[in-house]
């Protein structure tokens, strides 16, 4: 309009009235606290509950690493009961905070709340919902490890790397639609941070989140309702533990019996087995084994135990494929209870016993000889690859529950609660064992007096000696009246005292009772023992009383003697022949000479014994003893006759006849060392050899430190690289969250972001310059789709 006369731009304007009006908008308000805390309050949410719920993970995978967990399940607890009280202890804590968070937000502390419009009971609630999901969520995680340590550090990954997509969605909130941030709230940690970011809507708007309200969008532009959070969380919980109870059944870890995966289909698993109870005629005459290396049983026995032709197999397969997910969280489902290797080999091979009620039965047998699987399957850890096990007339691949309310169980190794005090752990096993409580001080008071440990009873089981801990994992067996008691070296770790308090105690406990022991003490074995069972390889191989078991194997007499300096071991050998040819030589030292005497020939001892003790002088011998044949002796000899090729000494060698006899005592005969040999000249160089001391010193002892725990590291791989990838993840997660170069783009006005409009114009007279406007303003609509139209009259009033 430059180019015109003023004239004509006054003829222009003339008539020409501006009307201005605020667009229709809520008054503003503005609360600096909210604004100030809306931007970090979810994760400050999110760390403030972050400790109980890794603390969750890391206490229940401890409990299972240690075998606590299938302890209580032998003892008697149930599954669901376990994770019940799991679950109440950690709600109970979780109402606390949540109180206090509530007061912390809804109290009056200065002037005013920090929120003024919620309701505190709607927050409660809602908090409430993700304490439920978030302990779910930890027994979730737990159930996928076996170490609590890798626990602990890929729990709290996955713990904070569930919140991370909140940032993602609170960048884009406009151009997601409803159904993928409800989707995102499976995560419960996203379901908390847009329930708190909508909360803090709501409190900017002075409405609050109210009851009232609850179904009720924050404003128009979201269509996210409060109520959708509370409901996905109970969702979330949900189906946290549906995974949970999946993955435990089918899953079960170091110990227990798995489920195939499509458990919830079987009728078995929800309605159990049919309770079927072996009758009293056929728990006295089922499968007495009839070989002359087991003694005849008496048919007045009632069997407590009866196990029939018993095989587990442990093959490479028992590994796949599940197992070899779960070693990459660290948990090997089926080391550590038992001692063999793994491959395909028969850990039990066969096995058939009775165990009768009334008696102690002792199982014996070298390391690895499947005394620790056998006890694993009479307890329910594992199933048989074939045969059955019947304990009190119930078949244990059916009954498994019903057996263990009367079993008791002391493991090989303590299994105890490193925070409760000695009679904290009696009084919760007694309870479990569904024993009054009028009984509790009695039973308890007599089993700490026999084992003398009055004055421990406060003490925590922590700081207790490993014989006192011994001494509560046996009283933990026996308390509660069990039917039937499984004692894995029960004595082992015990003083003298305690072994023979605990002999006294088993002796009183065995009437009508059922008690299986195993020992690697062949004394504890000769005097406990009503019947003893050898294994060797998986194979059972003999079974009897201790007396029957040393006819069977040859029962010898054993005369040590203790030589004088001056001896005659060869005529010392030429008077034994001469009364007793079959003599054979057991050990010869330069002070120490002893023979094994048959016991076909017990009418010539005494004959033997007096010229013996006639000629000591001469002979040069300063005493003599005679003892009978030992079950370490017998226990010897049944692994030597099984495999030749150990290397034992032997019970039975050649007789002393002729030049055999010098044969003989070259064999066994141990000469004293030689006193010039390089081994002291060795000794003087290290005796004049100078220890590092001051610096060198230091630096020699840093050396091993690193190496230590370099070793530490490489042998923890796991570990080592979930910490570098948890740096790896969160750095590349804030670079890439972060936009560091955007750049601002200038937002275009134009009628397009509204569609098709229709714009309306009046026009009073045609002068030339109202004609070029409307001309370029048709040139300037017409690309962009809008209708211009000339109307009548004024546009707008005023």
């Amino acid at each position: 309009m430059l180019y015109h006369e003023n004239s004509a731009r006054q003829k222009l304007f003339d008539g020409i009235s501006i009307f201005i009006q605020r667009f229709p908008h809520p008054a503003h308000s503005h609360d600096g606290l909210i604004w100030s805390i809306s931007g970090f309050l979810p994760l400050m949410f999110i760390l403030m509950f972050s400790p109980i719920v890794l603390s969750i993970m890391r206490f229940i995978v401890w409990e299972k690493e240690k075998g606590l967990k299938d302890y209580q399940l032998i003892i008697g607890l149930r599954k669901w009961m376990i994770w019940a009280s799991y679950f109440f202890t950690v709600f109970f804590f979780y109402m606390i905070i949540i109180t206090l968070i509530c007061v912390l937000f809804f109290a009056k502390i200065s002037n005013e709340p920090i929120f003024r419009y919620s309701d505190y009971s709607c927050i409660f609630v809602f908090l409430i919902c993700y304490a439920i999901a978030s302990i779910f969520f930890g027994f979730m995680v737990s159930t996928f490890f076996s170490k609590a340590h890798l626990a602990a550090s890929a729990g709290s990954l996955l713990y904070f790397a569930s919140f991370f997509p909140f940032k993602s969605i609170a960048q884009n909130y406009g151009q997601i639609t409803l159904t993928n941030k409800v989707a995102a709230c499976l995560s419960s940690n996203v379901a908390l941070a847009l329930g708190i970011n909508l909360l803090l809507k709501l409190e900017i708007k002075e409405i609050g989140v109210k009851w009232d309200n609850l179904w009720t969008p924050a404003n128009l532009e979201d269509n996210l309702i409060f109520g959708y959070m509370m409901g996905m969380l109970l969702v979330d919980a949900f189906l946290y533990g549906l995974v949970t109870w999946y993955v435990e059944t089918v899953f079960p870890g170091q110990y227990g019996v798995s489920q195939p995966w499509y458990f919830f289909l079987m009728h078995s698993y929800w309605y159990g087995h049919p309770r079927i109870r072996r009758k009293r005629e056929e728990m006295k005459g089922c499968g007495r084994t009839q070989n002359k290396y087991y003694e005849p049983e008496s048919t007045s026995l009632v069997a407590g135990i009866q196990i029939e032709h018993l095989h587990k197999i442990l093959s490479s397969t028992d590994r796949q494929p599940w197992c070899q997910i779960l070693q990459m969280f660290g948990q090997d489902a089926l080391t550590g209870l038992v001692p063999q290797e793994f491959g395909d080999k028969v850990a039990v091979n066969d096995i058939s016993l009775n165990l009768y009620k009334g008696q102690i039965t002792i199982l014996l047998g070298e390391n690895g000889a499947g005394k620790t699987t056998t006890l694993s399957i009479l307890t329910g850890l594992y199933l048989p690859t074939r045969g059955e096990v019947y304990i009190n007339g119930y078949a244990i691949s059916k009954n498994i529950i019903d057996i263990r309310k009367n079993m008791g169980f002391c493991p090989q190794h303590d299994l105890l609660f490193n925070d409760l005090t000695l009679s904290e752990h009696l009084y919760f096993y007694f309870m479990v064992k569904r024993k009054c409580q009028k009984i509790y001080p009695i039973e308890i008071d007599n089993m700490l007096s026999t084992f003398n440990l009055q004055e421990k009873r406060d003490t925590i089981s922590e700081s207790l000696t490993a014989g006192m801990k011994r001494k509560l994992s046996v009283m933990i067996a026996l308390i509660g009246d069990s039917k039937v008691m499984i004692l894995d070296e029960p004595s082992s770790g015990m003083d003298p005292l305690s072994r023979r308090a605990t002999w006294d105690l088993l002796q009183r406990y065995k009437h009508n009772r059922t008690i299986l022991m195993t020992t690697h003490y062949m004394d504890e074995a000769d005097i406990l023992g009503d019947r003893i069972a050898i294994m060797v390889k998986g194979t059972l191989q003999c079974c009897g009383s201790s007396v029957f078991l040393k006819q069977i194997y040859g029962a010898t007499y054993h005369i040590v003697m203790e030589l004088e300096p001056q001896h005659d071991v060869e005529r010392i050998s030429a008077v034994i022949r001469s009364h007793i040819a079959d003599a054979t030589l057991e050990k010869c030292t330069g002070a120490e000479l002893s023979f094994n005497l048959p016991k076909e020939y017990t009418h010539r001892f005494k004959t033997l014994f007096n010229e013996l003790n006639k000629k000591k002088r001469e002979l040069g011998i300063a005493c003599f003893d005679a003892s009978k044949t030992t079950m370490e002796e017998v226990f010897l000899k049944v692994n030597k006759l099984t495999n030749p090729q150990m290397d034992i000494l032997p019970i039975q060698s050649p007789s002393l006849k002729g030049q055999k006899i010098r044969q003989d005592m070259k064999k066994n005969i141990i000469t004293p060392g030689n006193h010039n040999t390089p081994i002291f000249s060795r000794l003087n160089e290290i005796a004049t050899i100078k220890f590092n001391t001051g610096f060198p010193l230091f630096c020699q002892q840093f050396h091993s430190m690193f190496i230590k725990r370099a070793l530490f590291s490489w042998r923890n791989w796991k570990l080592v690289l979930l910490q570098i990838s948890i740096i790896l993840f969160v750095t590349t997660y804030l670079l890439t969250a972060q936009n560091l170069y955007s750049e601002e783009h200038i937002r275009e006005m134009d009628l397009s972001q509204y569609g098709q409009t229709i714009v309306p114009y009046s026009v009073l007279g045609k002068s030339d310059l109202a004609m070029n406007l409307i001309r370029n303003l048709k040139i300037l609509l017409q690309p962009k789709n809008q209708e211009l139209r000339e109307v009548q009259g004024k546009t707008h009033r005023k």
